[in-house]
């Protein structure tokens, strides 16, 4: 084979890959999408699905997130976070069950979670590579450490911390101190707003 022929050969290649790459991108389900005006969405961050997505006031997606309606709506309240890696959504399961995920207000799912539950309660944290199952339904004010798992259909009370292999405790100093409440809801608001400055946003792009 000349060389010419050989440089021919693996130009096809090339653009076979990268075609075939774009035609996997494409061939997501594009799902329909409510943005609040002053949500951000960045750019590279992955909504698909056939069920409605609702991004409400304030709430932050970060590049390579993924937001998942295939199975149902998802709706994501006012001054959530969710970051990069982390997926929002019911992914798994064959066919159309209809059945939706809601993020409660000011929610903080971290990288590389997996929320799958019916319903992540106001002001919970989901820990790094934790894994909240579906149909699962956590309280407000809750705190998910890294790596815990949540079973599917499971309960987590409201100010629990859940820990290790499937412990629990409840956050007493968190429930009972309403200084203490007010200082996590402030670190919360300073996250949001230091994040609207650094996340360049690209909702429109589903708008």
């Amino acid at each position: 084979m000349s060389t010419s022929q050989r440089l021919s050969t693996k130009s096809s290649g090339h653009v076979s890959r990268s075609s075939t790459s774009k035609r996997t991108a494409s061939a997501l389900p594009k799902p329909p999408v409510s943005v609040h005006e002053s949500a951000i969405i960045a750019n590279h961050a992955v909504l698909t699905g056939h069920h409605t997505i609702t991004i409400m006031a304030g709430a932050i997606i970060h590049p390579q997130a993924k937001i998942s309606s295939l199975h149902g709506p998802v709706v994501i309240d006012e001054g959530c976070i969710v970051y990069e890696a982390a997926t929002v959504g019911i992914t798994e399961l064959e066919g159309d069950h209809g059945r939706g995920v809601m993020l409660d207000k000011n929610v903080v799912v971290e990288s590389g979670a997996v929320v799958e539950a019916a319903l992540v309660g106001e002001s919970t944290v989901v820990g790094t590579n934790t894994r909240v199952g579906f149909s699962a339904v956590v309280g407000k004010f809750c705190h998910l450490a890294p790596g815990t798992s949540l079973a599917p259909g499971a309960e987590l009370a409201d100010f629990t911390v859940l820990y290790g292999s499937n412990i629990r405790r409840s956050n007493v100093t968190l429930e009972s101190r309403e200084r203490v409440m007010q200082m996590k809801k402030k670190s919360h608001q300073r996250q949001l707003y230091t994040q609207t400055k650094l996340i360049p946003d690209n909702s429109a792009k589903w708008q």
